[in-house]
Order: C-alpha cells, then sequence, then structure tokens
C-alpha cells in the first residue's frame, strides 16, 4: 500500500529517458530537506510490470510525479520536466498538508 501514515512521491519512470533521468536528479535534491520518516520517494518504472501497471491505473505518461496522502490517496500530479527549486515549494506544501501532525 502507498503511504502507510506518510506522504509519498512516485516518480513514474523510463530508465531509457534521459528527460525521466533528469527529473529523478531535481526530485532527489528537492526532497534532501525531507527524511524518509517523513516522506518517501518511490519509482514507479515503467520497463517493469509494476511500475507499467501502476502508469495504466493512474492513467499518466512518465516524466510524471504523483503525490499521495499518508492513506495512499493520489492529491496532486507533476507532468513534465521541473527543477528542485519549484520542486522543494511543491512538496513543502504536500507536507504541510498531508505530514505528520504533532
Amino acid at each position: 500500500m502507498i503511504g502507510q501514515g506518510k506522504p509519498v512521491v512516485v516518480q513514474v519512470h523510463d530508465p531509457t529517458c534521459t528527460i525521466c533521468t533528469a527529473l529523478q536528479g531535481e526530485t532527489r535534491a528537492a526532497l534532501r530537506d525531507f527524511g524518509e520518516c517523513d516522506m518517501l520517494y518511490l519509482i514507479a518504472d515503467i520497463k517493469q510490470d509494476a511500475g507499467f501497471a501502476f502508469q495504466a491505473k493512474h492513467n499518466v505518461p512518465h516524466v510524471t510525479l504523483v503525490l499521495f496522502d499518508g492513506a495512499g490517496e493520489a492529491q496532486q500530479v507533476l507532468t513534465g520536466m521541473r527543477d528542485s527549486a519549484e520542486l522543494k515549494t511543491i512538496f513543502a506544501g504536500h507536507f504541510a498538508a498531508h505530514g505528520a501532525k504533532t
């Protein structure tokens, strides 16, 4: 199950796509301020059965990030290339809305 109580960023990724690889680097850079205790980052590799099934279920192209809340509900879909500064702002808002409450 996606989430298990934590917000999750899932990248729909084609490992042969240079834009996907660039997005992965930008996403990892943007997530550096968040620990795995706060927000998870998962890859849905569309060259693998599970990744292809994820892509089909959510009806999204590769070069896409799908943001889930802790209950596993998709909250936002980001398609296309984004830089780490933009992603950091988006992830901070997502965590503020769906992260652990103290």
